[in-house]
């Protein structure tokens, strides 16, 4: 089994060891978010790929609302596909809770 990445070793850090720490707090999630999906693309052991999976999608959120996906595209077809999906399932989602409130 893969060793675990610093992601999972505990509260995230403003810097990923190796990172240059000259980098700005909030473009962590970017830089995260790129790092876990390379991971994610290259991972062999499946419950390893369900975990980055699972926060690559996490950090998607607050990515998308910053706007990043409108100025970056994902290259990766079928990255880019997952991760659309899933945003459109929390706009969904957060809209039908919005609606149960009003």
């Amino acid at each position: 089994m893969p060793t675990k990445s610093s992601w999972q070793r505990g509260p995230r850090p403003t810097t990923r060891p190796g990172m240059d720490a000259s980098i700005p707090p909030r473009c962590v999630d970017l830089v995260q978010f790129v790092t876990c999906a390379r991971e994610l693309l290259d991972a062999t052991d499946e419950q390893f790929r369900r975990e980055l999976e699972t926060e690559v999608l996490k950090l998607a959120v607050p990515l998308h609302a910053a706007g990043v996906f409108e100025v970056l595209n994902i290259a990766h077809p079928a990255l880019a596909a997952m991760v659309r999906d899933h945003l459109e399932e929390a706009a969904a989602s957060n809209v039908a809770s919005w609606s149960r409130r009003h």
